[in-house]
This record gives structure tokens, C-alpha cells and sequence, in this order.
């Protein structure tokens, strides 16, 4: 009986109106568009594209029943009203600023949902459990969303949102990534995201995280925020890490045997050097890393002689006095910038294609016989006259001083 009223009143609602020229269109610039359009059946439409126009109001959609796809970019509207397009899979609706809500309670069949510089005044998705991917960025006045029942989402997008949290639990099993970055933030239960493999908080200001209930964790960045402490020994399938510019004093990565990307350290801009020192990095389990970025750790001595697969290693900004690559014959990328490194030896590196030494303390510099890099930043350092005129004959160029 419910599902005869909604019919009735959606019929009453669009009246009788058959073709576009049935439609009394209450906006000039919407009228404009449809006839652009060039429709010759209200019926067949599954899709409206409406960037490039300039609207107050578009309420003759619900014309259009059979709607799929809608997709509005207009600073100047006001109101939209989306309850009688049931068939809706996907929303894009981005600044519109003067637009304060949106019922989307009808839209039980919407998967995609993307809302960009918005200002609306609250927002429900309980109703649109079938949705797969929503993306928010900079909806600057709502602070909080329950997500909870959305059991079908597989990815969440959140970023320019200060203060902003999405709840999530154990019931979003479907939920593979989360991106948030710049304010944007989300919160789940206690008992984790059971299917959860890429999540991203960056820039989040957050200061703590448990994702020790996060079993099937891939990728995990949480750059840029204040975080002083993680456990990451039940992350086993960790393949790529990024915790750069916290205020970790230490970091233990003996469970994570499956890392290839690691990306670590401080900005001695934001944090003090004491509060990111790490005396000690014990890498001696990650065998199959194959990128490590270490920047302002404090790191004085560093083993890489278990990373055979290692291809990029930047070490910048650190106290670093020495370092055995004679393993690592693997290494292309090559960066050691501002350490105490006295001396070096790439004789066994002979893949390298990139080299920056520069602002180090070396008196000492060993290359590979054949030697295939493309590209090399140097400094004199502390090098003798004969070495320098050495390198020189060979075609490197050193940075000025």
C-alpha cells in the first residue's frame, strides 16, 4: 500500500508532462540546457550532465524517472530535490554554496555519491545502504557522520574538512579504502574494518590510532599528523608504510615482513629533533623492501645488509656517519643529503642511475667501474683537489656552494 502511495504521489508531483515542451521550466538557464539536449523522450533520459550552466533551481528533474546519472556544478542553486528519481545510481553535486540540504532518503538505489564544497547543514545516508563509494571534500559545515549502515561501501573519500569524523564499524565489511587527508577523519569500532586494505589519514590532526583490529591492512599513510606511538604487529600483509612528519620516538617493524615501501621521519620545521630521534632502526626482517625514505630522524648508524631487493634509498637530514650499500647492488635512486657520512663506497652498485650527495662530510667517494648513472648532485664537501678534478674529467658536475 506504501509503495502505491510513493507511485501516486510521484505521478501527481510530475503531472502529466510527456515531452520537454509539457514542462514549465522555473529556471531559464535549466531550460536552456535541456533543450540543448535536444531530449525527445523524457523516458529515455538516464543521464544529465549540468556543468557549464548556471542554475537557481532544477525541480523539473523530476521529469525524469529514469534518471541514473546527475552530475551539477552551479555556484547559485538553492534548492534540489532528488525524491522522485529512485533510480539514481550517481550524484556528483559540487559548489554549490548556496545549497544547506539535500534529502537523499529516496535515492535507496544511489552506489556513488560525491559532494565538493558544500555548505550543508546536516546530512543522512542511513537510507542509501547500497552505496559503494562516497566522496566529501570541504562540506564546511557539518562536523560528523554515522556510516555504520552503509554495508555495501567499499571506498570513502574525506579531505578539507576541519574537525570532521565519519563513524564506521565491524558492519562495513565491504570497505576496502579510506582516504582522508586534511582535517577529514573517521572513527571505527573496537573491533575493526574486517576487510580494510588501504587507509590513508593524512594531515588529519590526529594524535593516536589502533589499527591493531585491522588484519588485511596493505597500505597505511598516516603522514603529517602528531601520532607518538604505533603497533603494527598484527599488520603482517603491510606492504607500504608511511608515517613521515609525526612524533614517533621509536618504531618497531619486526612483524612486518611483507613492507616494500617505507617512508619515515620528522620535519625539523614542525617537530623538535629530540621528540623524532631514533637511536636505534632495526630493519634486519623487512627483506622485501624495495623504497625506504628516512628524513630528520636523528639516525646516526642504519644495517641494510638483509634488504637485497632495496631500488630507492633517500636518507636526508640525518646524523648518519656511515653506511655499508655493498649488498644492495639492486639500487638505482640513490639520496644522501646533509648526514655526517664521511666517506662512501658504490663500487658494487652498479644499477645506479640517480645520485645526490650533497651537504655530507666526505672526504671519500668509491664508484663502480662501469658506471650508467644518468643524473648526479654533488657537493665538494670535505674532497681533495686530485678527487675533484678526478670526478670532474669524468663529467660530473658539483652544485655550487
Amino acid at each position: 500500500m506504501n509503495k502505491l502511495i510513493g507511485w501516486f504521489q510521484g505521478v501527481t508531483e510530475r503531472g502529466n508532462a510527456k515531452k520537454i515542451s509539457d514542462i514549465h521550466f522555473k529556471d531559464e538557464n535549466f531550460k536552456k540546457m535541456i533543450s540543448d539536449l535536444k531530449i525527445d523522450s523524457l523516458l529515455k533520459v538516464t543521464e544529465l550532465n549540468c556543468e557549464g550552466y548556471n542554475f537557481i533551481c532544477i525541480d523539473e528533474i523530476k521529469y525524469f524517472p529514469n534518471l541514473e546519472v546527475l552530475t551539477i556544478d552551479s555556484f547559485d542553486l538553492q534548492e534540489l530535490n532528488v525524491t522522485f528519481n529512485p533510480k539514481l545510481k550517481k550524484i556528483d553535486i559540487k559548489n554549490s554554496e548556496h545549497l544547506t540540504k539535500i534529502d537523499f532518503s529516496k535515492n535507496t538505489s544511489l552506489e556513488i555519491l560525491k559532494l565538493e564544497n558544500l555548505f550543508l547543514e546536516n546530512l543522512s545516508l542511513r537510507a542509501n545502504t547500497n552505496l559503494r563509494k562516497i566522496v566529501f571534500d570541504g562540506l564546511s559545515d557539518i562536523d560528523e557522520i554515522d556510516l555504520t549502515h552503509n554495508m555495501n561501501l567499499e571506498e570513502l573519500y574525506i579531505s578539507h574538512m576541519l574537525n570532521f569524523n565519519a563513524s564506521l564499524n565491524e558492519k562495513n565489511k565491504r570497505l576496502k579504502k579510506i582516504y582522508c587527508s586534511y582535517g577529514g577523519s573517521c572513527s571505527w569500532s573496537e573491533n575493526g574494518l574486517p576487510e580494510l586494505e588501504d587507509l590513508t589519514l593524512e594531515n588529519a590532526e590526529i594524535s593516536s590510532i589502533d589499527v591493531t583490529r585491522l588484519y588485511k591492512l596493505k597500505k597505511l599513510d598516516l603522514t603529517w599528523n602528531q601520532i607518538s606511538e604505533i603497533n603494527l604487529f598484527n599488520n603482517i600483509l603491510l606492504e607500504e608504510l608511511r608515517i613521515g612528519d609525526n612524533a614517533f620516538s621509536n618504531i618497531n617493524l619486526e612483524k612486518n615482513i611483507n613492507l616494500k615501501y617505507l617512508h619515515l621521519g620528522g620535519d625539523s620545521n614542525r617537530w623538535s629533533y629530540e621528540k623524532i630521534n631514533h637511536d636505534f632502526l632495526d630493519l634486519t626482517n623487512n627483506t622485501k623492501l624495495i623504497e625506504l625514505f628516512i628524513n630528520s630522524m636523528g639516525l646516526s648508524n642504519l644495517d641494510l645488509s638483509q634488504n637485497l631487493f632495496l631500488k630507492k634509498l633517500y636518507i636526508n637530514e640525518n646524523p648518519l656517519k656511515s653506511i655499508d650499500l655493498s649488498k644492495n647492488d639492486l639500487l638505482n635512486n640513490l639520496s644522501l643529503l646533509n648526514t655526517m657520512l664521511e666517506d662512501i663506497n658504490l663500487s658494487e652498485n652498479h644499477k645506479l642511475e640517480e645520485v645526490q650527495l650533497q651537504n655530507n662530510k666526505l672526504s671519500s667517494i668509491q664508484f663502480p667501474l662501469e658506471m650508467k648513472i644518468k643524473k648526479m648532485s654533488l657537493s665538494k664537501d670535505m674532497l681533495d683537489n686530485v678527487t675533484i678534478e678526478k670526478l670532474l674529467a669524468e663529467g660530473f658536475v658539483f652544485e655550487k656552494d
